[in-house]
């Protein structure tokens, strides 16, 4: 796989440009390790996919996937603009809690006061 269609791969999963399914599947197929990073979640990334939850579009489990894929990977960055361990909680509800609307309105409103990335 070159670096362009990682990249793409990656992108789809952090913007879900495709069904999450298909977007994890991809993502999973790549290596963990990386000597850069390709691609940068940024809030308004986090502020999408949580008012896709909100609308019912993504599930809990879905977000959860989600950010479980992502928060962890070399070739992923987080913007530092998202809330330090934000990921990590959406991809432990066992620690963090379930993911209910009234949280993720919460995030939302928090991450409204964000500069687009």
């Amino acid at each position: 796989m070159t670096t362009d269609e990682r990249t793409d791969a990656l992108t789809d999963l952090v913007a879900l440009r495709r069904p999450l399914g298909d977007a994890l599947a991809a993502v999973r197929a790549l290596p963990w390790d990386s000597d850069v990073e390709l691609v940068v979640v940024g809030p308004s990334d986090v502020r999408s996919v949580l008012q896709r939850f909100l609308r019912r579009e993504v599930t809990a489990e879905g977000v959860e996937q989600w950010a479980d894929a992502l928060e962890s990977r070399d070739d992923v960055a987080v913007d530092p603009r998202v809330p330090d361990d934000l990921l990590h909680a959406l991809a432990t509800p066992e620690l963090e809690g379930v993911l209910t609307p009234p949280r993720a309105e919460e995030l939302v409103a928090e991450l409204e006061g964000q500069q687009p990335g």
